[in-house]
């Protein structure tokens, strides 16, 4: 506002325009991102699982991800988002770890490999060992860290 009222007390009325559509572009490209960001953590909470599939007694029990504990051996199925961290104990599949890592190319594991949260299982089942708590997957916490960030501006922008 001070350099727009300072180009006009000085008859500069070009400068004045040049400030006028910095300042409105720059608020318009805000905007967008924010809308961006607020559609993208929509999408993050649509396709976080809220079951599992857990494996006792020769049986799958689906039951809310809540209730999984660290230990536990969920199966997960063709095309199911991984909704911890865990270790692959019988089977093999492939991952698109491309939300969590960036990896554009899929990637191939097996029994005794590490599995990231948030990662979409192709196109076979496979069981794995819980190794993390649902609430404290890398998953979850990109989803808070989103909605932190779109609550909290920083301080500069405020």
């Amino acid at each position: 506002m001070l350099a727009i009222l300072s180009t006009l007390l000085i008859g500069e009325y070009l400068a004045s325009l040049v400030v006028v559509i910095m300042t409105w572009t720059g608020e318009l490209i805000e905007y967008y991102a924010a809308n961006k960001a607020k559609s993208e953590l929509k999408l993050l909470k649509k396709l976080r699982p809220t079951i599992a599939h857990l494996t006792s007694n020769n049986n799958i029990i689906d039951i809310p991800l809540e209730d999984i504990n660290v230990g536990d051996i969920i199966l997960i199925k063709p095309g199911e988002i991984t909704p911890t961290e865990g270790v692959i104990v019988e089977g093999e599949a492939v991952f698109d770890e491309s939300s969590i890592t960036g990896e554009v190319a899929p990637i191939r594991k097996q029994c005794g490999d590490m599995v990231l949260s948030g990662t979409k299982n192709g196109a076979t089942s496979f069981s794995m060992k819980v190794e993390t708590d649902p609430a404290n997957s890398e998953y979850q916490k990109i989803i808070e860290m989103v909605a932190n960030a779109l609550e909290n501006k920083p301080k500069i922008v405020t």
